[in-house]
C-alpha cells in the first residue's frame, strides 16, 4: 500500500528483500488516489506561509519539527539517508495495480466496499502499508 511510487529508501530495501527471497513474493500495489484537491487561490510567499501554518491547530505541532528537519537536512554528511524517498516503479511496475480512492473523515482512510471486494479476490497473506492515513474498516481483515 503506497501513496505514490516514490518511498523512503528503507521502504524500498523492504521490498528488495522480498523480491530477492525464496519464500514471498509482491502481487500487487495498493496505490492511495486521493480526491482531487481544490485549486489553490493565490501563490503565497513564506511569510503567509507560515503564519498559516501557526494559526492551524493541527499542523502547529509540526512546525518545529520541519525546522529542524531542514537544520539537519544542510548539516548532514553524505550518509545514505533511510528516509529519502527514492523511486520504487522498477520493483513495483509488474505487478497487478489497484488505486483506490479512499472514503476519508480527518485522519482515517476506510477502502469503499467495491475496493475491498477486489482486494479480497487477490486472497492476500500480507499486506504491507507504506502509504495512506489511519486504516479503519474491511481493508484490516482483507488478508490472511
Amino acid at each position: 500500500m503506497i501513496d505514490e511510487f516514490e518511498i523512503s529508501s528503507a521502504f524500498r530495501q523492504v521490498l528488495t528483500d522480498i523480491k530477492a527471497s525464496d519464500f514471498a513474493k509482491l502481487e500487487l500495489v495498493i496505490v492511495n488516489r486521493p480526491p482531487q484537491p481544490l485549486p489553490p487561490a493565490r501563490a503565497a510567499g513564506k511569510l503567509s506561509r507560515y503564519l498559516r501554518l501557526l494559526r492551524d491547530p493541527e499542523r502547529r505541532p509540526f512546525l518545529l519539527y520541519a525546522l529542524f528537519q531542514k537544520f539537519d537536512q544542510r548539516h548532514l554528511g553524505d550518509d545514505p539517508n533511510p528516509l529519502e524517498n527514492v523511486d520504487c516503479a522498477d520493483l513495483l511496475g509488474a505487478c497487478p495495480r489497484l488505486d483506490v480512492t479512499p472514503v476519508t473523515k480527518r485522519f482515517v482512510h476506510r477502502f469503499p466496499p467495491d475496493a475491498v471486494a477486489r482486494l479480497r479476490s487477490y486472497d492476500l497473506d500480507v499486506m504491507l502499508r507504506f502509504g495512506f492515513n489511519i486504516l479503519r474498516g474491511a481493508v484490516l481483515t482483507s488478508a490472511r
